[in-house]
Parts: C-alpha cells; structure tokens; sequence
C-alpha cells in the first residue's frame, strides 16, 4: 500500500520485478532509469518504483540486494542483556 492505494502494476510485475531486491542496484541503489526502459517500462512506471525504493529504510536496502534472509535476526545476546522477564 502507498497512499492507503495498491501499488500492484502488472506491467511491473510482468516485467520481472517482483520483489523489493529486483528494483535494487549492487550497492543498494535504485537501478538506472535505462534498466526499466530496457524491460519496456513507462516513465510513470519508474517514478511508482522511486517512490517505494525511498520508503525502504536504508538498512534494508543492502539486505535486500544481498539476498540475506531478512526473517533471521541474530539471535546472540550476550548474558548481560538477558531480561529476567518471569516477573512481568
């Protein structure tokens, strides 16, 4: 959703960019305008694509394009930073 509207473009879609990381560059960069020209998209096309890249906070966006699985956090915590939570 952007602007409470979907964003969902078939054209887009159709085009090859499906997920969050296919619109990125190496370094976490929205690819080239001539990228998305080459996959016969519009310049409006383009300016959707631009506004969700810059809704992608900039720790995501290397994540993203590195193909690391985002649904993992580390989860080594050192014993000091452990919570006795049973008396919540």
């Amino acid at each position: 959703m952007f602007n409470k509207q979907s964003i969902f473009n078939k054209k887009i879609k159709e085009a090859g960019f499906v997920h969050l990381g296919d619109i990125l560059s190496n370094d976490g960069k929205l690819k080239n305008w001539d990228v998305f020209k080459a996959k016969n998209l519009s310049l409006p096309d383009y300016f959707l694509l631009l506004g969700v890249f810059s809704t992608i906070p900039p720790d995501w966006k290397l994540l993203l394009k590195n193909g690391d699985d985002v649904t993992q956090t580390d989860k080594t915590v050192s014993d000091d930073d452990v919570k006795d939570i049973t008396c919540i």
